[in-house]
């Protein structure tokens, strides 16, 4: 625990924070955390978690450094879901190994833990892109797991690769089995922790189809609810705000901006999602109407859409010739040019990518107003 203590200190010296500082933020006595730290001791997983949040841009720096040198039993096994869930690949990787290795007979001889180990071993190779997705799959369905916790992490990657796969009517089927599994796990990290995982998973599902909004919205709102992780707070407060894109512009900003913010705070836990949340933004202002000027963003798409939006259509259409032709893309060229089969042809991907939101939301409205029967547009959608 040296690398983690020495770093520890640091951060507080920078934040001048004290040990009685971080005792009671985290609600524990402050001579447990000096022991624990003067005599290089583990602390509790939870604990350190709870510290880590204290520091937000160096939160999940402290975790690893911690994972690193864990060697409590439970803790590992707590430690094995955070590497997992915050794709922390190197991390993820030397703990599995420490915990087959032969050097460590305690480690070796607990089979519930070499249990765990194996199905994350699976997880992390998919991670790392050793194996593909439908070899996940194959590998998955090769294991048994008896622990509940491994049978519900087993279901929760198999339902993740499925909705990668677009088999989005298979994912609702088993909804309610897999919340029951969950529920039946003690309280504590790793139960919130899966929760999380089935969160997203089922908003993802739920979104892809318009009839299910509402299930999607409440799904979200558990991830923000729960808090294990930015990252997935952030994309869940994005999705919501995607969801009221075409109908209330204030409510889909408002979840917008603060997928925005906490992104700002937490950005090491949130990878890429920037570009996403912008994208969004502009989309959202795009639609309504509400940019005061050209939109400062990296996406060149609503850069055109704007444009074609604003009468400069031709200048839409230069930027659009450049890049590929997405489904959204198609589109707005069908607004620039008024060319029916760039409509069909952004209605034909939308389907291919089976995003019904996008369909119902989108297309539908646009097929109509070119004169096409409702029906007959409503079955070009479905």
């Amino acid at each position: 625990m040296l690398d983690l203590y020495r770093m520890l200190l640091i951060k507080m010296k920078e934040s001048s924070l004290s040990i009685s500082d971080i005792a009671r933020s985290v609600s524990i006595d402050k001579t447990f955390l000096e022991d624990h730290i003067s005599n290089m001791r583990e602390l509790p997983f939870d604990i350190v978690l709870k510290i880590s949040d204290l520091f937000p841009k160096d939160g999940m720096e402290i975790m690893e450094r911690y994972i690193e040198d864990v060697e409590e039993t439970e803790n590992i096994f707590l430690s094995l879901e955070y590497a997992s869930m915050h794709v922390m690949v190197n991390a993820s990787k030397r703990l599995i190994e420490r915990i087959r290795s032969n050097k460590n007979k305690e480690l070796k001889k607990n089979e519930r833990l070499q249990e765990w180990a194996d199905i994350y071993q699976i997880s992390h190779e998919y991670q790392s892109g050793k194996i593909p997705k439908t070899k996940l799959l194959h590998e998955l369905r090769g294991k048994h797991p008896h622990s509940i916790e491994m049978i519900v992490f087993k279901k929760c990657l198999e339902l993740y690769i499925l909705n990668v796969l677009q088999k989005f009517d298979i994912v609702l089927y088993f909804r309610e089995e897999v919340e029951q599994n969950i529920f039946s796990i003690n309280p504590g990290y790793i139960r919130s922790s899966f929760l999380v995982r089935f969160c997203e998973i089922y908003y993802v599902a739920a979104f892809r189809r318009p009839d299910s909004l509402d299930l999607a919205r409440f799904y979200a709102n558990k991830i923000i609810d729960e808090a294990t992780s930015f990252g997935y707070r952030v994309h869940a407060f994005n999705t919501i705000g995607l969801s009221y894109i075409f109908d209330d512009y204030d409510l889909a900003l408002s979840y917008i901006q603060k997928a925005r913010d906490l992104f700002k705070k937490r950005e090491s836990e949130c990878g890429s999602a920037l570009r996403l949340i912008e994208s969004n933004m502009m989309f959202l202002k795009n639609v309504w109407n509400r940019h005061d000027d050209v939109p400062d963003t990296h996406d060149q798409s609503e850069i055109a859409h704007y444009l074609i939006k604003n009468g400069k259509g031709k200048e839409g259409l230069e930027i659009l010739d450049k890049i590929e032709p997405t489904a959204f893309r198609l589109f707005y060229r069908w607004l620039a040019t008024d060319n029916k089969e760039d409509l069909y042809s952004a209605v034909e991907k939308f389907r291919q990518n089976k995003d019904f939101f996008f369909l119902e939301k989108l297309a539908l409205p646009a097929l109509i107003s070119t004169g096409i029967d409702p029906k007959l547009a409503s079955l070009l959608c479905s």
